[in-house]
């Protein structure tokens, strides 16, 4: 039999939305020192909670709190999820990392305890006032809920629901035989090019970090393949390469601009640089 706190903790990992089936059958059984269930408790609740998220809203909670986040690294506050342990140990990571004008992040444990009630997370900033206002701000807009009294020794709380779809890789479990038809397959993460969705392919561009090199390769049944990369700034590159012309073409990208790229090679199988236009052409 499973002890409940084992059973809870299993559940928490997996609507968390963060590790692979063996990612965190290892770090389950660390955890509680025992392997006794664990692994076949959790290939349960993965088939549970990829039932759930097909019943979701299209654009859930957690889609706008990372599509704020974005927002905020771009305009220059260094904004990251699922980061660190702690708030003391979050603060100076992030620090040492080296920031612009500031930062916002929310921790492991403010994670969890976002998904073990399906609730809200709390946010660390950079304690002064106009970073608290534009982050309470760039939430608003993306239309979460906000609870701050204005104070720079409050945490900003985002009342939201917690749900946070599992896609590729991280929904992969043992007992799973139906798998969504796959319109691209796709490099991201750092891991091998696999089969992904639509929206699994627009989820994992949007929560890629702003870090200068990270990359994400999409490429349909066609062959025509579209690449994005972080620059520098941060700034968002997205090229299409062509081998019949030894080249590549491509030019700055906002994310909107990107994931339209991306859907238009996911429902047509082509390139989108003439649509787009403003590319330049880089020879091999």
């Amino acid at each position: 039999m499973i002890d409940a706190e084992i059973s809870k903790s299993v559940q928490v990992e997996v609507a968390v939305g963060v590790g692979s089936y063996e990612q965190l059958v290892q770090a389950l059984e660390e955890q509680w020192e025992t392997a006794e269930g664990i692994a076949e408790l959790l290939d349960v609740e993965f088939a549970r909670h990829l039932v759930a998220q097909e019943e979701w809203p299209e654009v859930t909670d957690c889609d706008r709190l990372t599509a704020a986040f974005r927002d905020l690294d771009v305009a220059g506050i260094t904004a990251r999820e699922h980061f660190s342990c702690c708030q003391r140990c979050g603060v100076a990571e992030i620090t040492e990392q080296g920031v612009d004008r500031g930062y916002v992040f929310y921790h492991f444990q403010d994670v969890r305890s976002a998904a073990a009630a399906g609730g809200g997370v709390c946010l660390s900033y950079t304690p002064e006032q106009e970073i608290g206002e534009e982050v309470a701000a760039t939430l608003r807009r993306h239309g979460l809920e906000v609870d701050w009294d204005g104070s720079t020794d409050a945490r900003i709380e985002v009342r939201m629901t917690w749900q946070r779809r599992r896609h590729g890789r991280l929904a992969a479990h043992p007992s799973r035989a139906d798998r969504p038809a796959a319109e691209l397959r796709a490099i991201y993460d750092d891991g091998p090019m696999e089969p992904m969705t639509l929206q699994g392919c627009l989820d994992e561009l949007m929560r890629m970090r702003p870090i200068d090199g990270n990359f994400m390769v999409f490429q349909a049944p066609s062959g025509v393949s579209f690449q994005v990369m972080w620059r520098k700034g941060p700034t968002l590159w997205g090229e299409w390469p062509d081998p019949s012309v030894k080249g590549s073409r491509g030019r700055n990208l906002s994310l909107p601009e990107a994931r339209e790229m991306i859907m238009i090679l996911a429902r047509e199988g082509r390139s989108a640089a003439d649509d787009l236009g403003g590319t330049e052409f880089t020879p091999w």
